[in-house]
């Protein structure tokens, strides 16, 4: 028995399961989150040939519930059903269908049915959190772009129900935060979370902020005025249309701003003393919905749960006993969360790991300028050292996550401020964002505290006062840095034992694909035609940059 599980938003997600274990969780790349769905599907057959399956050989296919859409592109709905198609009251086990047609997939026309969004991601979390694994029950708190913060239990026999929302604010607030509030000049809009931790990294969290937010975000969100009792109406309650949570969003950080400029609070201090509210509030929040129950495991996910800032102010919580964040970016999660509802049979434990995608394919054809030569790991690991230059690493089955760190990833040394902003440039990202560390976990301790032990980057480390200044391509200027530890992925293993033993530092910054540009590192060749760095290694081959008059650049 296949399942299917289409994510048709976004950048997209296809997965599948496979008589009870995901075999494959992808985001489907470069699909426009406003362009026709027909961008995903059309990626989806080829998706699947790469690893060796076929259209007819998927038994059911179920689309992640989104909103609905006009124009000629998919609507899931009916055309006079409203937008919201999966509030918090769908996180249940058996949500209700919100839709059901039929898509043409690789020119074959399949029947599909379609689940609520949020109740997708309450499957997707649970379904691959070690409590399920265990047979044990979790909490699910699901805060998305276009949603409201839910909170959903699930007891050990996997059923699931809504136990209501914390706030009426959309994690939207994070994808818009580091925009409206940052220096000018932005590049490519912001992955959520991580581009407000970085700015935030880079000031003072102050009482009268936290206060001046505080004070805002209930005149705009959850008072008894005109215009917060308007906003909570168009959006529902529940946070599905994501037009009015846009403009109204923006509108309470225009006035954050403002507000902060006539204090002459500037954006690092405003970006950290935001943070530290939304983490503050979500904890409170979710404490009062907990009254009474003891401590929970707690499984969080959705947009917002990419910001280590949230994922910390969980997680230190008395009421939160063990904290899983599943890796997986949005577009795989909501494949997975399709698929998993589509089973029907409750939320049970499915068997996964990391490498669930595609295959990186074949290069026939090597462009003009570029040199070819076997190469091994430790030699890759020695040339980053020696040259100083920052490289492609593809290998094998694409990463289903999590972003930072992956089968498709840049690894540079960490140590130079030429590199970070080198970097930044690479992918269109201001000044002040860092890279993430990618460290031994044998290492970890003598260089953060507490140590990397948690291999998914999805909470941040202090660096140890004495590597601060060393590893300036990571650092924040709060002294934090996002860390995922290499232990799991053999190559990656050996490139920082051998970099350490060259170099003396056990750490080097990593871009993974999704900090990048959309399917730039989806293969060998597209990293070639983009030729945005000098060396792209892939599976034991190396492909370098030759330079006019045969030369080859070195940093050094």
């Amino acid at each position: 028995m296949i399942v299917a599980g289409l994510k048709l938003t976004g950048r997209g997600g296809l997965a599948l399961i496979r008589n009870g274990r995901i075999e494959l969780a992808s985001t489907l790349l470069d699909v426009d989150v406003e362009g026709s769905t027909k961008a995903a599907v059309d990626r989806v057959a080829e998706t699947l040939g790469a690893i060796r399956r076929t259209v007819d050989a998927v038994d059911a296919w179920v689309v992640d519930g989104g909103p609905g859409t006009t124009d000629g592109r998919l609507r899931l709905g009916p055309p006079d059903a409203p937008v919201e198609l999966a509030a918090a009251g769908h996180l249940d086990t058996h949500p209700p269908v919100v839709a059901e047609g039929t898509l043409t997939v690789g020119g074959t026309a399949v029947p599909y049915v379609s689940y609520a969004h949020l109740a997708g991601h309450v499957a997707a979390t649970y379904c691959t959190s070690p409590f399920a694994r265990d047979g044990a029950g979790a909490t699910v708190l699901v805060w998305d772009a276009d949603s409201f913060p839910c909170l959903a239990r699930v007891d050990g026999r996997g059923r699931s129900e809504s136990r209501g929302e914390l706030f009426p604010i959309t994690g939207m607030v994070l994808d818009l935060a580091a925009r409206v509030l940052g220096p000018a000049g932005q590049g490519r809009e912001p992955a959520p979370g991580a581009a407000l931790a970085d700015l935030a990294g880079s000031g003072t969290v102050r009482t009268e902020v936290t206060t001046l937010v505080g004070r805002l975000v209930d005149e705009h969100f959850e008072a008894d005025t005109a215009a917060a009792k308007e906003y909570r109406a168009s959006v529902l309650g529940r946070g599905r249309s994501v037009e009015p949570s846009v403009w109204h969003t923006t509108a309470f950080l225009t006035d954050l701003r403002r507000a902060a400029d006539a204090h002459g609070v500037d954006a690092a201090d405003l970006a950290a003393g935001l943070q530290r509210f939304l983490g503050g509030l979500l904890a409170e929040r979710l404490a009062d919905l907990l009254a009474g129950d003891g401590p929970v495991d707690l499984c969080f996910t959705g947009s917002a749960a990419g910001s280590p800032a949230l994922t910390a102010a969980l997680r230190e919580h008395p009421l939160v006993r063990r904290m899983w964040v599943p890796p997986y970016p949005d577009g795989a999660a909501g494949a997975v969360g399709a698929a998993a509802l589509g089973l029907g049979d409750g939320l049970r434990w499915l068997p996964w790991d990391l490498r669930l995608g595609p295959l990186p394919g074949r290069t026939p054809h090597v462009p003009p300028g570029w040199s070819t030569a076997p190469c091994r790991p430790e030699e890759l690991a020695r040339l980053i050292h020696r040259t100083g230059l920052p490289a492609v690493v593809l290998r094998g089955r694409l990463y289903a996550g999590p972003g930072p760190v992956g089968s498709r990833a840049i690894l540079a040394p960490a140590t130079a401020p030429a590199t970070r902003d080198l970097l930044n440039r690479l992918a269109d990202r201001p000044a002040y964002r860092r890279a993430a560390a990618l460290c031994l976990r044998d290492r970890a301790a003598a260089v953060f505290r507490p140590d990397a032990a948690d291999p998914h980057a999805g909470y941040d480390r202090q660096l140890m006062p004495a590597w601060r200044s060393r590893l300036p391509v990571v650092t924040r200027a709060d002294g934090t840095a996002r860390v995922s530890a290499a232990d799991d992925d053999a190559v990656l293993r050996t490139i920082l034992r051998e970099y350490r033993t060259w170099s003396d530092v056990p750490v080097l910054a990593v871009l993974g694909e999704v900090d990048v540009a959309l399917g730039v590192l989806d293969t060998v060749e597209a990293a070639l035609r983009w030729g945005g760095v000098e060396l792209v290694w892939a599976d034991g081959v190396l492909h370098r940059r030759v330079h006019p008059g045969g030369q080859r650049r070195s940093t050094k």
